[in-house]
């Protein structure tokens, strides 16, 4: 599968840096991003729940989203069919508010 390809691409990459000292090769909020949006866009009955599962491992990595990161965030749960999903999201705007406020989003 592409999307989970990705996700190997992206955690083989915070491997090489974290082990090895290969900063080059640490993804940026731009990499995140591209993987998300893959997770987002993909058919995966679970995507949404994937992306969020995402951006909080690029806050555990010290990585600060963008409002990218989390429009794909939301895109996945817009696609989704599983009950709470619009709450879901409410709470994403909300959190992506506190987060603004706090400075804790990144410029794109």
């Amino acid at each position: 599968d592409t999307t989970e390809r990705a996700v190997a691409i992206l955690t083989r990459m915070i491997h090489l840096a974290d082990t090895y000292g290969f900063e080059t090769v640490r993804p940026v909020v731009k990499s995140w991003n591209a993987v998300l949006n893959a997770v987002a866009r993909s058919r995966d009955s679970h995507a949404a729940q994937k992306c969020e599962a995402i951006l909080n491992s690029m806050f555990a990595h010290g990585i600060k989203p963008n409002v990218f990161s989390f429009v794909a965030v939301l895109h996945a749960y817009q696609k989704s069919n599983q009950a709470g999903s619009a709450m879901r999201a409410h709470e994403i705007v909300r959190t992506m508010e506190k987060l603004f406020l706090e400075k804790e989003i990144a410029n794109p």
